[in-house]
């Protein structure tokens, strides 16, 4: 009796991912970076309902090591 399984070649899904770019200024000069918390994370949220996820976050610096403004890269599936 042969009890070796025979199973077809599967095709492998390949995961594609479309992003996007949102850009968040950051204000404040004299008493340091401001940042209103509450409409970043409604605006996440509204992103977030939609299929969006936040991938990679980056500080952009000007001058004495002051954030100016922050990049997030978000991503989801591709239909």
């Amino acid at each position: 009796m042969d009890r070796t399984a025979t199973t077809k070649p599967t095709k492998m899904m390949i995961q594609r991912w479309e992003h996007m770019i949102l850009d968040v200024n950051v204000g404040g000069f004299f008493n340091g970076p401001t940042l209103d918390g509450d409409a970043l994370t409604a605006r996440l949220n509204e992103l977030g309902a939609e299929g969006w996820e936040v991938a990679a976050t980056s500080g952009m610096e000007t001058g004495q090591g002051r954030t100016r403004q922050l990049v997030l890269v978000l991503k989801r599936p591709r239909p």
